[in-house]
């Protein structure tokens, strides 16, 4: 029984050996093994910074469509309210030349023997036209 141990020993060692003889990192010295250790770190690092760097430039990308985006509102809000001052000034504008020029073609343009100044009294007094000229100041 006890060869059969020494037997039983002896070939798990011949494996052991078997195994150490396949594996090149037992193979390897501490200096070996720190220097890939070190390469295996940069190689990772360098692909972590790829990455970062890629999501960098996605996030800036991004980050420039929604300015964009949050412009081209802002420049709607303005050109409305911008279109909505200009319609009130147009509004002011147009009542204001309705307001004073009939008066000026009837009074400087049209001829005086159409009598458009009498004619418009005449109108707004709701008067004969002799009684409403009367009333028209000189």
């Amino acid at each position: 029984m006890l060869q059969q141990n020494v037997n039983t020993a002896g070939e798990n060692v011949a494996r052991i050996g078997q195994f150490l003889k396949a594996a090149p990192a037992l193979a390897m010295t501490p200096e070996q093994m720190a220097q890939r250790i070190a390469a295996a770190g940069s190689a990772a690092r360098r692909e972590d910074q790829a990455a970062l760097a890629k999501a960098g430039e996605d996030k800036a990308r991004i980050m420039a469509d929604l300015r964009a985006i949050a412009g081209s509102a802002w420049t709607r809000a303005d050109q409305k309210n911008r279109q909505l001052w200009f319609a009130l000034g147009g509004v002011a504008a147009g009542i204001l030349a309705w307001a004073i020029v009939p008066g000026l073609v009837a009074r400087e343009i049209a001829p005086a023997s159409w009598q458009w100044p009498e004619r418009m009294a005449a109108r707004t007094l709701d008067l004969p036209r002799w009684e409403a000229g009367q009333r028209i100041p000189l």
